[in-house]
């Protein structure tokens, strides 16, 4: 169900909702439920870090994840532009906002992650990164797992995978392989 009808944290309840069933499914497909991340891009992007930062939406089992991949996400909702569409998602009231960011949390999530922007993303979705990058440094002491896709533009990361000119595929490959294979994985 697409905003205003289902406002926020709508799109992380049906990520969670998604899980649970992978989870208690997927074995009948050949996968195995210890090994699952969970992609997305722009809005899907902004789901996915809500339902990796908030426990009320993780299952009985917890989280449910083997990693998370955010490509081109709005991280400090706190400061997103005031448009139309993000009151749809976010609720008229701008100060309540601030509250359903989820850059802290990532920052302290010990969950496998992977974060990009785009070159020619929105200067927004820069913006944020850096602010992501620039915090996760002052508080780990290290860099943050951010990838900068040159060359490519909001769409063109997603729409190229498996192209001629894509960036994006071989770098989630890595992160997958590693997150699957690493430390703490059987």
């Amino acid at each position: 169900v697409l905003a205003p009808e289902s406002p926020w944290p709508g799109g992380a309840q049906d990520i969670s909702r998604a899980i649970a069933w992978l989870a208690d499914n997927i074995a009948d497909y050949g996968g195995d439920p210890q090994q699952i991340v969970l992609i997305g891009q722009s809005a899907g992007a902004m789901h996915v870090a809500d339902y990796v930062v908030r426990p009320e939406l993780h299952g009985p089992t917890g989280r449910g994840l083997a990693g998370a991949a955010q490509i081109s996400c709005l991280y400090n909702i706190g400061r997103a532009a005031d448009k139309p569409m993000h009151r749809a998602y976010w609720g008229e009231d701008l100060t309540a906002w601030q509250q359903m960011g989820t850059l802290d949390a990532l920052i302290d999530c010990e969950l496998p992650l992977f974060l990009a922007v785009a070159e020619f993303d929105d200067v927004a979705f820069h913006d944020h990164a850096a602010e992501l990058v620039t915090t996760w440094y002052q508080r780990r002491g290290e860099y943050a797992p951010m990838h900068y896709l040159y060359g490519h533009n909001h769409l063109s990361t997603v729409y190229g995978l498996g192209g001629q000119v894509d960036t994006l595929g071989p770098l989630l490959e890595q992160y997958i392989s590693a997150v699957l294979t690493g430390p703490g994985v059987e």
